[in-house]
């Protein structure tokens, strides 16, 4: 949630640091649903900083986890 808040608050930069932090704990703990929601915020937050390539490769990316998870927001979405 740090890093929703941060992102609200235009405060980039903490912003990815959180989301970055999670998807590490993410990763390390297997939690699909969190790497492709950190994943998907990251690439929100690069595409409104001018960092396209980054934002279209990490939200490729989310978009690959979330097909691979079970839940039922992403099978809803997908």
């Amino acid at each position: 949630m740090l890093g929703f808040i941060h992102l609200w608050q235009d405060d980039y930069p903490r912003a990815i640091s959180y989301f970055q932090d999670t998807l590490s704990q993410a990763k390390l703990y297997r939690y699909k649903h969190h790497m492709a929601i950190s994943l998907a915020q990251l690439s929100y937050i690069y595409s409104g900083t001018d960092r396209i390539d980054l934002a279209q490769k990490l939200a490729k990316q989310a978009l690959a986890v979330a097909r691979k998870t079970d839940n039922a927001f992403f099978q809803l979405h997908h």
